[in-house]
């Protein structure tokens, strides 16, 4: 089920989706204790990017200009 609050407040709901998913990898059938794990959540509302991480992961966005990649950056 989502966060109602996504679409007025994605930079809220992010930190709160990522912790309900470590409850819920804690409850799993599988030991997930010395599990490691990363994420990168990435979202584009008309001329708004919001990213959030998780670990050592890392976004990395292009753009397309006539065909061909430019201008990358990363986002830590």
């Amino acid at each position: 089920m989502g966060d109602p609050n996504f679409s007025q407040n994605p930079r809220k709901s992010f930190p709160t989706a990522y912790e309900l998913c470590d409850r819920k990898l804690h409850l799993a059938d599988f030991g997930s204790t010395y599990s490691g794990s990363t994420a990168v959540s990435v979202l584009i509302n008309g001329g708004k990017l919001t990213v959030a991480n998780t670990g050592d992961s890392r976004a990395v966005m292009g753009r397309l200009k006539k065909g061909r990649f430019y201008n990358s950056r990363a986002f830590c």
